[in-house]
């Protein structure tokens, strides 16, 4: 792990939330972090998201109908497999 990754993980996991990553100006202070200074946001903001599959498919598949039900991780896996 690199020391940009760690210091990124101790801020957004910070036991006080007054001091956690991103409380004075949200996802700002995210994007600033040194580990994120490689990407170039204002590029991936202007890229259309890919749809993999719609979400009812995956209810459908996985049989949820309410949230919070539990899920079966091995036809998770399988899906995620499927998008490779």
């Amino acid at each position: 792990m690199t020391s940009e990754l760690i210091t990124l993980i101790c801020s957004l996991t910070e036991s006080d939330p007054k001091k956690r990553l991103g409380q004075e100006n949200g996802i700002s202070d995210v994007k600033l972090h040194s580990y994120f200074k490689p990407i170039k946001w204002k590029t991936i903001e202007k890229q259309e998201g890919k749809v993999i599959a719609p979400i009812k498919s995956y209810k459908k598949k996985l049989g949820l109908n309410l949230v919070g039900e539990k899920i079966n991780f091995k036809v998770i896996k399988s899906m995620l497999n499927e998008v490779k």
